[in-house]
């Protein structure tokens, strides 16, 4: 039988060059049928390249996750039974940039809505808006923000009030000269 051995929230181990060591020699010499799922924020710090090589990969990255305008379509129609017109998905896609969780937290503040009113529904999201941005920072605040360095947390603090991070204007706001290596870091670990 195959078997399946699964490490999630990999990112946790905070680059474990022990336990990356293993999982690495487990993976040159693992049997043919053993699979290693391994779900993280970020890439592992072993080499993937010979597998990659082989074709042994099958890797999902972060833009995988992201819901697409018709698979916003999809998901309020299949659990609400609604048709949402172009500029509701449009705004729903831009507000949320597909990702699940904000839009599981749109439709989570649906659910507490007394009213189901077709009709008056996306009306009621947008006004609800503020206390879904609310949710979506309280997600940020403690699911993300405070596994930060301390440095990094008042780097983020710092550059907290523009919609994108420029290393140039990072740099002149905090007065970090590694204001682009700290923007790479928290790509690359998709800090966000």
């Amino acid at each position: 039988n195959d078997t399946y051995l699964i490490f999630d929230d990999y990112h946790s181990l905070e680059n474990s060059a022990a336990i990356d060591g293993i999982i690495a020699y487990l993976l040159e010499n693992m049997p043919k049928r053993l699979h290693i799922i391994i779900c993280s924020r970020t890439g592992p710090s072993f080499p993937l390249t010979q597998l990659k090589s082989k074709d042994e990969l099958f890797e999902l990255t972060t833009d995988f996750f992201r819901f697409t305008k018709e698979e916003i379509q999809a998901l309020f129609t299949a659990v609400f039974n609604i048709k949402l017109n172009p500029e509701q998905i449009d705004w729903l896609h831009e507000h949320s940039e597909g990702w699940p969780a904000f839009i599981r937290l749109v439709l989570h503040s649906y659910e507490i809505i007394p009213s189901k009113q077709h009709g008056s529904f996306f009306a009621l999201i947008q006004e609800n808006y503020k206390k879904i941005a609310e949710d979506i920072f309280n997600y940020f605040a403690f699911e993300i923000f405070k596994n930060e360095t301390k440095e990094n947390q008042n780097f983020l603090i710092d550059c907290s009030l523009f919609d994108y991070l420029n290393p140039d204007v990072c740099r002149v706001i905090t007065g970090k000269n590694d204001s682009q290596k700290i923007l790479d870091d928290l790509a690359r670990r998709n800090a966000f």
